[in-house]
């Protein structure tokens, strides 16, 4: 079943995505560190995991509509979906701006990491990780 399938897919990319984000942030100190190591390392994964897994299962479930290149899907169904949450924090913020509010630098680094992860969950499915 191709939803199984894009799920799992999207959990492994996920996986690999999150701690290698983990990795990097840890050692260059560009994000603050709030919970230990482990906890921290855990949290990245499984954020991943769930991240990935969302994307996998609407890139099994979309019609690619022209776009034939896996690779290229996965990211703009993940950039789709980031887009999404961030229009969501942006009404959020015009609602209660006290408590909801948004980071330039921060929006344009989850940009291209959300690629990145679109690319790695396609690149599972295009290479066939699950079949």
């Amino acid at each position: 079943m191709e939803i199984k399938r894009g799920v799992i897919c999207g959990a492994l990319g996920g996986l690999l995505w999150g701690t290698v984000l983990f990795v990097f942030s840890w050692a260059s100190g560009r994000a603050y560190m709030e919970m230990g190591l482990v906890s921290e390392a855990l949290a990245f994964a499984l954020a991943g995991t769930l991240f990935g897994s969302v994307v996998g299962g609407f890139l099994a479930v979309l019609p690619g509509d022209g776009v034939t290149n896996w690779v290229i899907r996965g990211a703009l169904v993940s950039l789709a979906i980031w887009g999404l949450m961030v229009l969501a924090g942006l009404i959020l913020g015009a609602v209660e701006p006290g408590r909801y509010y948004t980071h330039t630098g921060e929006v344009v680094r989850g940009f291209f990491l959300i690629a990145v992860l679109g690319v790695i969950v396609g690149t599972f499915w295009k290479r066939r990780v699950i079949s």
